[in-house]
């Protein structure tokens, strides 16, 4: 796939379309606002429950981003809700989404195609070169509810870039939740009956403040913790950089960046 990133199209967008919209639809919370990041280069680390997620970023981050995103959602942006209408409407506009996707800065990983993979990790690496923001989720996949393990892949091709050019990266830590809205008994007055309020679903993203890595600090416990990382390693101009120790998980890169993520994302908002 061409990428082809339109950031007319981003900042059009995100002003015009997707910040109103998400405000319109959710009770939406924007906090750490002290620590958006607003110019590359960087990674944004973010907590993944849905496609929804793309666009709760977008909305609160100011310069066009590149989005590191899995291959099923360019097929189709609904699929995470298989048997349901929504599913089917994504199947029809596909052309479309995955159109809106690739103007957004989206950029498809394939886990079942390293050739495809090693040209996403190539643009990945570009644009971070040329100090764009990479938005990364490092659990591979949704997670709704609960924290997935964090998947070393992504975060060691940053720093493979951090260390052949000698830059500090930062790595922005972000926590993204969400409740459903709630009905609330309004007491009843004079000549009126009773009836019910309902609140918007809650969605809640929290900024932290900036991760650095040093070269010293082992990526992950597991050196074989991605099946990602091992397809990267594989390839000889993308050299694997884990640590063959196995030390504590927090004291990993990888552990670090679970730990930040875990503490600025409400799982219990219901």
């Amino acid at each position: 796939m061409k990428y082809n990133k339109s950031p007319f199209f981003y900042k059009t967008s995100r002003l015009t379309v997707i910040k109103p919209t998400l405000f319109f639809l959710f009770d939406f919370e924007i906090q750490g606002k002290e620590n958006i990041p607003r110019k590359g280069p960087g990674v944004i680390v973010s907590k993944h429950w849905h496609w929804l997620d793309l666009f709760a970023i977008c909305a609160t981050v100011p310069p066009p981003l590149v989005y590191m995103a899995k291959q099923e959602l360019f097929a189709n942006m609904f699929g995470d809700f298989p048997g349901t209408d929504l599913e089917k409407k994504g199947k029809i506009l596909q052309p479309l989404t995955a159109k809106i996707l690739e103007w957004m800065g989206a950029v498809p990983i394939d886990r079942e195609n390293p050739q495809k993979t090693l040209s996403s990790i190539k643009q990945m690496m570009t644009s971070l070169r040329q100090g764009e923001l990479v938005v990364v989720f490092p659990e591979g996949r949704t997670f709704p509810g609960e924290m997935g393990e964090i998947k070393p892949g992504l975060i060691q091709i940053a720093l493979k870039v951090q260390k052949k050019d000698g830059i500090n990266l930062p790595f922005y830590p972000v926590g993204i939740s969400y409740s459903k809205g709630k009905k609330e008994r309004i007491s009843e007055k004079e000549g009126k009956e009773k009836e019910n309020k309902i609140h918007k679903n809650k969605l809640i993203i929290k900024y932290g403040e900036p991760l650095y890595f040093s070269s010293d600090i082992p990526i992950s416990p597991s050196p074989s913790a991605s099946s990602l990382s091992d397809s990267i390693s594989s390839f000889s101009d993308v050299p694997d950089i884990s640590s063959s120790s196995a030390p504590s998980p927090v004291l990993s890169v990888t552990g670090i960046i679970e730990q930040k993520i875990k503490e600025l994302t409400f799982f219990d908002l219901d």
